[in-house]
């Protein structure tokens, strides 16, 4: 994504009328949906990771999902299947609700791939996907072979930490890692110091020597990382407005929730878009006609103005992989159905609106996920494991 992505995503927001119809106006008739051809590919490698099938993430028209009843929805509302750990409390849960006999993520995935109005996940190979979906993989393969990726001003700190105590790591880094000074890259911020970037290794390796649970990967390494990339190396890039947000008590509200999604999916992290002073009188202006004065699909109170542009789950190292896909997917399709009832009344499209990205990690592995809309239903892209 590029360096403006929070300022595009603005801008989006920003045409979107403020005099919205209640939520709960009935779906319209369906309306035939028309898909433009796939986006060209810039080489012949391109060409041939893009197969054949179901173009999703576009459409002319946007359909609601059908409206809840009160008779369609049993059990806790509140009750999340595969909570996200938190730091132990004195407070003792006034929930009596047992989570023995819920359906297993599977089963709910299946359920919900199902659901018109619900979440399908399928692999990247599998389906066509448009040119800014394609971009963001083509920049993440080139980061995962580390190619330009550290500023020339590190080499002399890097040599140095070859030598020292733990730099078996850096005796990976070749001339094919260093950007020349003229590089793009530069925009993206300062390289991390090779100290840095060690302790949160070594934080990384004690962390799945010891078996730590997911809030201990979270607390040392997780947030470690996106402070170093979204904050510390970020305060002097000229217009950056994008930050992150710890969220593991972030609920989704009831009128968001996919299919007959009964419980409230959470996520530990989510990226955010810190408004600029003239962007709040626009964003508080779609605030007053929406649920609990959010900007978002959630009423945590911290997120009530900050515009979602990033979703982030978590679990320790190969642990509960479709638990991670079904919450990410949830969480992805309420903020899909919440940007859906936002253009419906002004007969606007996700025209701009490529897709909304997650991320999943597993210990040491970050996975992309790449989210958008077939109908009512959303698609969720995922690497083939």
């Amino acid at each position: 994504m590029s360096l403006n992505y929070h300022s595009h995503t603005l801008n989006w927001l920003g045409q979107l009328p403020t005099d919205h119809s209640p939520l709960e106006t009935p779906a319209p008739k369906p309306q035939k949906r028309h898909y433009p051809p796939s986006p060209s590919m810039s080489s012949e490698g391109a060409k041939k990771r893009q197969k054949t099938g179901s173009d999703i993430f576009r459409s002319q028209k946007i359909p609601l999902p059908l409206p809840r009843t009160p008779g369609s929805r049993t059990g806790d509302p509140f009750v999340d299947e595969d909570p996200t750990p938190r730091a132990p409390t004195d407070t003792t849960s006034t929930s009596g609700a047992s989570t023995s006999g819920r359906s297993s993520p599977i089963k709910r995935l299946n359920e919900l791939a199902l659901d018109p109005n619900g979440v399908d996940f399928r692999e990247f190979t599998t389906v066509n996907y448009p040119s800014g979906v394609f971009t963001a993989l083509w920049d993440i393969s080139q980061l995962a072979r580390g190619n330009k990726v550290i500023s020339p001003d590190k080499k002399a700190d890097i040599k140095r930490a070859v030598g020292q105590k733990g730099g078996e790591w850096f005796r990976f880094v070749d001339d094919l890692c260093y950007c020349d000074e003229e590089d793009p890259r530069v925009q993206w911020g300062e390289t991390p110091s090779a100290r840095s970037v060690h302790k949160i290794l070594q934080k990384a390796r004690t962390s799945a020597t010891d078996g730590e649970s997911e809030y201990s990967w979270n607390v040392e390494v997780h947030q470690a990382v996106l402070d170093l990339a979204l904050r510390d190396l970020r305060d002097h890039v000229e217009g950056d407005r994008v930050n992150f947000k710890f969220c593991p008590s972030a609920r989704i509200m009831i009128e968001y929730r996919p299919g007959s999604t009964p419980e409230s999916k959470m996520i530990d992290f989510c990226a955010v878009i810190e408004p600029e002073v003239e962007s709040l009188a626009m964003i508080d202006g779609l605030r007053k006609v929406l649920p609990m004065n959010s900007i978002n699909h959630t009423a945590c109170n911290p997120l009530l103005k900050k515009p979602l542009c990033l979703a982030i789950e978590t679990k320790p190292p190969g642990e509960k992989w479709n638990a991670a896909r079904l919450q990410v997917g949830v969480w992805l399709a309420a903020q899909w159905t919440l940007l859906a009832r936002l253009v419906h009344d002004a007969g606007g499209s996700f025209e701009g609106l490529d897709f909304l990205p997650g991320i999943i990690i597993q210990g040491h592995e970050w996975y992309f996920v790449a989210s958008g809309r077939e109908g009512t239903k959303t698609v969720c892209l995922t690497p083939l494991l």
